[in-house]
């Protein structure tokens, strides 16, 4: 089963913000990492995210380990799938 996922870019206060709704997964692969590397991401709002895997964690990690994005609001499946993640031992340092 697949979860409907919709990645958009907003710049708000001169801050440039990626929000992602439905599912944060690999499928969003391109994209995210297209917003990253090409566009500038400064923030991900994640509280429209309602199902996360691992693929979805592994690409917060690469955001925030090697490109410094902030984290902003966070939906609770999220917050607890990241606080999850971040709690194994080298989790951040094998993202940089």
């Amino acid at each position: 089963k697949g979860h409907a996922s919709v990645l958009s870019m907003h710049e708000t206060g001169g801050r440039k913000v990626m929000r992602i709704i439905g599912g944060l997964n690999g499928s969003l692969r391109n994209d995210f990492m297209h917003a990253l590397t090409r566009t500038g991401v400064d923030e991900i709002d994640l509280d429209g995210v309602s199902v996360v895997d691992s693929a979805g964690i592994a690409l917060c990690l690469v955001a925030t380990g090697r490109h410094a994005v902030k984290l902003g609001a966070q939906s609770a499946c999220f917050a607890e799938a990241w606080k999850k993640a971040i709690a194994v031992p080298g989790a951040m340092e094998n993202a940089s």
